[in-house]
């Protein structure tokens, strides 16, 4: 790589224009140090226009990237031919509320990249709303940092898939969590149940009974709290500590107990198993 590849890029363009000038170091193949440049921050307005049109994929999309672009160079980027381009301006933080319709009418590759990014303004969360697409609210349900507006809004979804989707999301609060914890669909409970930022006291509730016959979905999140683990070797039956035996997070303490319980069933989980040609099994 050019040894000034590492340098921002008005400095860059400093040096060399005083010997071939800006306009024509640009027009040659020097992509690393293009690409380099793009990334950096604070850019000039007048290079970042330069780069936003240079000849280069790549060269363009890490300028897409970055997040300390200006709002006319995003309005030169929202256009670019190339789909990729426009998905990283998509996602970018630095993209003016203005263009978010732009955005949501574009092809779905480019749409939900920004409909992923966990920093959606609230502005932006109405916007896409009002497109009523249950695509649209699938994801934001499961992927964003939703005001308490806003999950109380898809707690009531008719949608079952939009509550499941919710039910995934690790941004929720606990009064949140608590009422899809009671919804009436099975499928959106154990998703909560097994979703790993399930607060400490609702793990609790859970392992004690207060929601019903679903402690085997709490037996297979990740993130089961130790007092939990032991409560439910303690008094779970016999399903739920098998579920709880198959948590590859579990402490080992637990799979010690777990590997000499009572039940066959249960041991069996911890006994390694062969192959008949003699290979272990996975």
């Amino acid at each position: 790589m050019h040894e000034n590849s590492k340098l921002g890029f008005d400095e860059l363009c400093d040096i060399v224009a005083k010997k071939i000038g800006a306009d024509k170091y640009l027009q040659e193949d020097f992509v690393c140090i293009k690409i380099d440049v793009a990334s950096e921050p604070y850019l000039s307005e007048e290079v970042q226009q330069i780069l936003a049109k240079d000849t280069y994929d790549l060269v363009r999309i890490y300028l897409a990237r970055n997040n300390t672009i200006s709002e006319n160079t995003c309005r030169i980027l929202i256009a670019d031919p190339n789909n990729s381009v426009r998905k990283e301006l998509a996602s970018n933080p630095a993209l003016p509320e203005s263009m978010i319709d732009l955005i949501l009418n574009d092809v779905d590759f480019v749409k939900y990249s920004l409909i992923k990014r966990i920093d959606i303004p609230e502005l932006a969360l109405n916007k896409m709303l009002a497109y009523n697409d249950s695509g649209i609210r699938q994801s934001i349900a499961e992927n964003v940092r939703l005001p308490l507006s806003f999950q109380v809004l898809f707690l009531n979804d008719l949608n079952e898939d939009i509550r499941a989707s919710l039910a995934t999301n690790i941004y929720l609060n606990e009064t949140t969590q608590n009422e899809l914890l009671k919804d009436k669909d099975t499928q959106v409970v154990a998703l909560m149940c097994k979703n790993e930022s399930l607060s400490l006291e609702l793990q609790r509730r859970i392992a004690f009974g207060e929601f019903g016959d679903i402690q085997i979905h709490l037996a297979r999140n990740r993130n089961i709290s130790e007092f939990v683990q032991n409560f439910l070797i303690n008094n779970g039956d016999e399903k739920v500590k098998k579920a709880l035996a198959k948590n590859k997070n579990i402490e080992h303490n637990i799979k010690l107990r777990l590997s000499h319980d009572d039940s066959d069933s249960v041991r069996s989980v911890f006994v390694k198993k062969t192959r008949p040609d003699g290979w272990d099994l996975p």
